[in-house]
């Protein structure tokens, strides 16, 4: 009996950290749309329009969460975002075309 409810609440935590993945890669939709690349673990997210967005703390949360152009911002992120998670194996190849 005890087995089956470790297992239930191991099953739980997997799913809901699945759950938590977010747009960009988890990196913090605020930092993104000021150009910074920012890795954070999702602890703090919203969802907008069924997405969900990432933020490196509690008051870039709330500064996407209160401003009144979502979408602006998010288009910033995605853009910045196709910018500078590009792959370092891109990179790599376009550094050795230059040369």
């Amino acid at each position: 009996m005890q087995a089956t409810r470790l297992l239930t609440l191991i099953a739980a935590l997997a799913f809901s950290s699945l759950a938590q993945a977010g747009e960009f890669g988890d990196h913090c939709t605020t930092s993104l749309a000021g150009g910074v690349l920012v890795k954070t673990p999702c602890l703090s997210s919203t969802v907008f329009e069924g997405k969900i967005y990432c933020f490196g703390n509690e008051a870039s949360k709330k500064a996407f969460d209160y401003s009144g152009d979502k979408p602006g911002i998010i288009a910033r992120a995605a853009e910045n975002y196709a910018r500078l998670a590009q792959p370092a194996t891109d990179k790599a190849s376009e550094a050795s075309s230059a040369n």
